[in-house]
């Protein structure tokens, strides 16, 4: 019976682990790219295609 507990156990942290992991690399990215249009090295239009802005300039420092 206290192997059941335990596979119970390691079964439910792989799962809240798995699903932490992909929750965080979804709202990462998105803040990476709000950060990277921000800064100004994308351009994000409307349809939320993202191209590289080629009048970047990185000497150029934008207030936070």
């Amino acid at each position: 019976m206290e192997y059941l507990e335990y596979t119970i156990y390691f079964i439910l942290m792989l799962g809240v682990s798995w699903s932490s992991y992909r929750i965080g690399n979804r709202e990462g990215g998105a803040k990476m790219i709000d950060m990277l249009e921000r800064v100004g090295i994308i351009i994000v239009d409307q349809n939320d295609n993202v191209q590289p802005n080629k009048m970047y300039d990185p000497d150029y420092q934008v207030k936070k």
